[in-house]
């Protein structure tokens, strides 16, 4: 499906679809902790949050591993990659740089 400049893009109408790296429901508890400082809210979103375009079949094996809304057992809140390698979901070298673990301590 070829889309014109005037049409909004929907997932359903391609074979790609948006996720979260780390899923929102994962952040809430930090984003409740750094809510009254505006540098330390814009810290913690540098560090957790991440857009990844992944194809549906990709998507459909997070949701299979039961990764749709939260990180794989022991894995750090801010690993923007854990959730895609316990999938099995591999990304172009360069992508994955841009997804690479800024560990905080």
């Amino acid at each position: 499906m070829r889309r014109t400049a005037n049409s909004r893009f929907t997932s359903k109408n391609y074979d790609i679809t948006y996720d979260h790296a780390i899923p929102l429901a994962t952040l809430w508890q930090g984003l409740r902790t750094c809510i009254v400082d505006a540098a330390e809210m814009n810290s913690f979103l540098e560090l957790h949050v991440a857009g990844v375009v992944l194809l549906k079949a990709e998507n459909a094996k997070l949701n299979k591993c039961g990764l749709r809304s939260s990180m794989p057992p022991g894995a750090p809140a801010y690993d923007k990659l854990a959730r895609y390698r316990h999938a099995d979901i591999a990304f172009e070298p360069a992508d994955e740089a841009r997804l690479k673990i800024h560990n905080p301590n």
